[in-house]
């Protein structure tokens, strides 16, 4: 004759121990359904989140959600090294990320150019106006369209026998691009620098 369902209304203390039937716990777990009945299930997942995976040994996140207020008082550890701008990244990896190197550039009157897609660059553009009986006037255009339309740097010269040189720093943000052009007389590109940050 089975023995009758025992309900309880109250905390229940076990002093001794719990006697399972012979295998009927091992390896699983205790798990409850909508209606609170308990049984035993194999199934790590059932019993946590339908966002783990592996072995019931070995389970593993496969997509973890975080409160917006959410705080984790433990280290993430094996973490692998970020690919996309949006991944997290290692302290390993941001120490030895490179900090760039002041690295002087063949450029162009007139021609675009794409420092860097995922970082911001530091120019140092030296350009050389010389009048010559008629002024002359240079600029160098930057943003995110290709060709730059945006001036940021205005050179003018008025005069007759006169050369001045311009140094012009500015930065290139990520993905952006940068034009150095002749508006009008004599325009020379003396030296660019690019330094990536």
């Amino acid at each position: 004759m089975a023995a009758p369902n025992r309900h309880f209304k109250q905390v229940v203390q076990l002093d001794s121990g719990l006697l399972i039937p012979a295998s009927a716990g091992v390896g699983k777990v205790l798990t409850s359904d909508g209606s609170g009945n308990a049984s035993w299930s194999t199934d790590v997942k059932a019993s946590v989140s339908e966002d783990l995976g592996g072995e019931p040994a070995h389970p593993k996140v496969v997509n973890l959600h975080l409160a917006a207020d959410t705080a984790i008082s433990h280290k993430l550890t094996s973490v692998t090294d970020p690919t996309s701008a949006q991944d997290a990244a290692t302290k390993k990896y941001v120490l030895a990320a490179p900090t760039g190197a002041m690295t002087k550039r063949e450029r162009v009157l007139g021609t675009v150019y794409q420092p860097n897609t995922e970082r911001t660059t530091f120019v140092i553009a030296t350009i050389r106006l010389e009048g010559a009986g008629i002024n002359s006037e240079g600029n160098i255009l930057m943003d995110a369209s290709n060709p730059p339309t945006t001036k940021i740097a205005p050179m003018q010269l008025a005069g007759s026998g006169i050369v001045m040189y311009f140094p012009v720093p500015f930065y290139v943000p990520a993905s952006c691009y940068y034009k150095i052009e002749k508006a009008l007389g004599s325009v020379t590109i003396i030296s660019v620098y690019e330094y990536t940050l």
